[in-house]
């Protein structure tokens, strides 16, 4: 009986915490830019990340993935970049239904950042790296072939 009542007190008060906002605190929650992953092409989802300002190519950014993927559900994928003070490194895929694959924040102190994920493509493409870096924007870009779209 006591094990009973105490698993009804615990259950109640998970809910009330739930329903005030203490157990999942809206503030905790990052920021969603909702206009930004609506592009289907890269260069207005760029536009609307960064403006107009100047991204130069550059081999600083190295990018791991398979030249080939099974399935686009799930590709993995590595950015390593010897770039100092990043504040973001964007992933962004030619022709996928949004170009947009993520976008990470950095504190802008550190160098040599490491990134590892998965991406999720829809069709064969560039998927390109942007890096905010110093106050300039970098990128490059890799092929991937994908033969079962992860998109549908």
């Amino acid at each position: 009986m006591n094990t009973r009542r105490q698993f009804i007190r615990s259950v109640s008060t998970s809910l009330a915490l739930l329903k005030a906002g203490l157990l999942f605190p809206i503030s905790a929650f990052a920021k969603w830019p909702a206009s930004t992953f609506s592009y289907d092409n890269p260069e207005d989802a760029i536009r609307d990340l960064f403006g107009d300002r100047k991204i130069r190519p550059t081999d600083k950014i190295r990018i791991e993935m398979p030249p080939g993927a099974e399935n686009g559900a799930i590709v993995p994928i590595t950015v390593k970049t010897d770039l100092k003070n990043i504040q973001s490194i964007s992933l962004i895929a030619e022709k996928n239904p949004v170009a947009l694959l993520a976008q990470f924040s950095f504190s802008g102190k550190g160098s040599g950042e490491y990134l590892r994920t998965r991406i999720k493509l829809a069709k064969s493409s560039h998927v390109i790296v942007i890096v905010a870096a110093g106050g300039q924007l970098c990128s490059n870009k890799k092929y991937i072939e994908v033969l079962k779209g992860g998109c549908d």
